[in-house]
């Protein structure tokens, strides 16, 4: 489990420096220890973004989506990808989904303090 850590900071750290190509390859590696790996799956997908591969990153979207489907902030940032993808009707679908999720928290929350 160290390891997988250890891959997951090498991983962050060439996205962070840019090295987009390097990154890639390096959250695959992660991937295939860990194929429900979250953080691997959303980092993953930023480095397609930023090398224009926005099909690819949608589907890492949309298998973090998978494994989460309470994500508001990935279903909000599958929203803005459509949207630069001139997919509105799809971003918005993401947007509505994120703020029914958010309003069904809220609601939860308010039930859970009033006891």
């Amino acid at each position: 489990m160290e390891e997988l850590s250890t891959q997951r900071k090498k991983c962050s750290k060439l996205l962070h420096e840019g090295r987009f190509e390097e990154a890639l390859r390096c959250f695959d590696k992660v991937l295939e220890i860990d194929p429900h790996d979250r953080i691997a799956w959303v980092n993953k997908g930023s480095s397609l973004i930023c090398l224009h591969r926005r099909e690819e990153a949608l589907r890492c979207y949309d298998k973090v989506l998978e494994i989460d489907p309470y994500d508001t902030r990935i279903w909000r940032e599958k929203g803005a990808l459509l949207s630069l993808m001139h997919r509105q009707e799809e971003a918005k679908k993401c947007y509505n989904e994120a703020t029914k999720i958010e309003i069904i928290d809220n609601h939860i929350r308010d039930l859970t303090r009033k006891g």
